[in-house]
């Protein structure tokens, strides 16, 4: 249960701090709060690589069944022929969810005058 308090408080800090991160970088170049999301995400790949530990067992498993490897590569298959309509689905619902914010964006900036600092 603490992990997951940490969870959502990483998450409350990301969506304050995002934003405002986001909208002072944008106030120096259109191109800098990409930057600043590339540096933070090679910061947290570095993090991962090399704090964390791999958690996978690396001992031989020789003792499992025929029986029960089979009956998972079948489920992986199964899996992999519905991939692709849940492709389409995932990506659908991520499109349908972006627009309010890319609109919301280009209403600011045309009805209010909004920079991308106040936008954020």
């Amino acid at each position: 249960v603490k992990w997951f308090g940490w969870l959502g408080a990483s998450f409350g800090l990301g969506l304050i701090a995002g934003p405002i991160i986001g909208g002072f970088a944008g106030e120096i170049s259109p191109h800098s709060p990409f930057f600043i999301a590339a540096l933070l995400n090679i910061v947290a790949f570095l993090v991962v690589m090399f704090w964390f530990r791999e958690t996978k067992n690396t001992r031989d498993n020789t003792d499992t069944e025929v029986g029960v490897e089979t009956q998972s590569n079948s489920v992986y298959i199964t899996l992999f022929k519905t991939m692709p309509i849940l492709l389409i689905i995932y990506f659908s619902a991520q499109l349908i969810g972006q627009i309010p914010a890319t609109v919301w964006v280009l209403f600011t900036e045309n009805r209010f005058g909004w920079n991308s600092m106040m936008v954020g």
